[in-house]
């Protein structure tokens, strides 16, 4: 099960004394890339501390924090965050934080994810506020489970291959994750249903599509810095996808699942309760024995 950092995020009205509010929480790990922060409704608890009239400016610090952190229905926070937050810049605001908003040091939990991770620890932590919901599973849900479940089939750092940057002969585009071994073996891209903005996802997949069309007529390439490894024409396909809810149906989503279900360039839809299974079958791309 992977490891997460979490610290809490407090209001300190007055250093000297003591007196403070949790907040919120930060959860997040640098080895599944995952980051997300929430922040309770404690304005009531807060203000009755705060003498000095500075809740407003600790209101606008708060939403200047959370701007930092991917929304989950924008695809391009993803790459911004692996470089801006991680596990260290968690340590060192947390060192740093000695004035009215502080940060406990980071501490470990055991989830598997981040937003279980988060859901684990709020009671603890955040006393007379109830979390904000989430009842969508985001990309980055979508993402952190298909690589939960390789790296628990013994796929590591030279197997695996997250945000990997493909090139064609016509484009680049970025896929989520890639099995290889010097050679890709499997290109995975990730997505939820479960989106407010359905248009921007079909063209997304759309998008995803062309570039896969491009990729099986000439092959291609993935770029890391210096390296890069051969992406042959008939190369496997798959996209993990979170299914959307019963009652979410529009014309956009619907064409996004036709794309999905009846790819032109043979890409294997999978659902993401089945992602195990898929993550097995991965492993036995590259020869590897699970439990061996």
């Amino acid at each position: 099960m992977p490891r997460y950092r979490y610290s809490v995020v407090r209001f300190v009205p007055s250093p000297t004394r003591g007196e403070q509010v949790n907040l919120g929480m930060i959860v997040g790990s640098d080895a599944t890339a995952e980051w997300v922060i929430d922040i309770a409704d404690q304005k009531r608890r807060a203000t009755s501390l705060d003498d000095a009239g500075i809740w407003p400016n600790v209101v606008g610090e708060l939403e200047r924090l959370k701007s930092r952190f991917p929304s989950d229905d924008d695809d391009d926070d993803l790459s911004r965050v692996e470089t801006e937050i991680s596990e260290d810049w968690l340590a060192q605001i947390a060192a740093e934080s000695k004035n009215v908003i502080q940060f406990s040091p980071p501490q470990l939990v055991l989830a598997e994810n981040a937003e279980a991770a988060m859901a684990k620890l709020w009671n603890t932590f955040i006393v007379e506020s109830v979390r904000p919901k989430r009842n969508a599973v985001s990309k980055k849900a979508v993402i952190s489970r298909y690589w939960t479940s390789l790296t628990s089939n013994r796929l590591g750092k030279d197997h695996l291959k997250k945000r990997a940057r493909l090139k064609t002969s016509h484009n680049s585009a970025l896929i989520d994750i890639a099995i290889h071994n010097g050679v890709a073996k499997r290109l995975t891209q990730c997505w939820s249903l479960q989106v407010q903005d359905t248009e921007k996802l079909l063209n997304e997949v759309k998008a995803w599509d062309w570039t896969m069309q491009v990729l099986r007529q000439s092959g291609g390439a993935i770029t890391e810095g210096t390296k890069s490894y051969g992406v042959a024409p008939d190369v496997e396909l798959s996209i993990v996808y979170a299914q959307p809810p019963a009652d979410q149906s529009d014309e956009f989503i619907q064409e996004a699942i036709d794309i999905i279900s009846n790819s032109d360039v043979g890409a294997k839809g999978v659902p993401l309760d089945q992602a195990d299974q898929h993550a097995a079958e991965g492993a036995a791309l590259l020869n590897m024995q699970i439990g061996q």
